[in-house]
């Protein structure tokens, strides 16, 4: 079952960084389904290829494309959510 959200996440003036993750840090978690290459960006007027998977609940995930996933990144992390991340997998395929 897959379920569209629009998230709208407003972050302070200035951009305050709480924590960092390495960006090539590949995060999976078992019981998240696997991206394929149908799957597109859940931002708003966004088509491009995912390569993030986050679980909003048990059977609700958004994708993310690398660029919207980079934005939310520390948020989603900092958060807890369960990620699905193939960044590092499309880095290694595009050798």
């Amino acid at each position: 079952m897959a379920v569209r959200l629009e998230l709208e996440i407003k972050f302070p003036p200035g951009g305050a960084v709480i924590a960092a993750v390495a960006p090539d840090e590949s995060v999976q978690h078992a019981g998240v389904p696997p991206l394929t290459q149908r799957d597109r960006c859940d931002q708003r007027d966004c088509q491009v290829p995912a390569v993030v998977r986050v679980e909003i609940t048990p059977d609700t995930y958004l994708d993310w494309c690398h660029h919207h996933f980079a934005e939310l990144e520390i948020t989603l992390v900092m958060a807890g959510y369960r990620i699905l991340d193939c960044r590092a997998q499309l880095a290694e395929s595009a050798r």
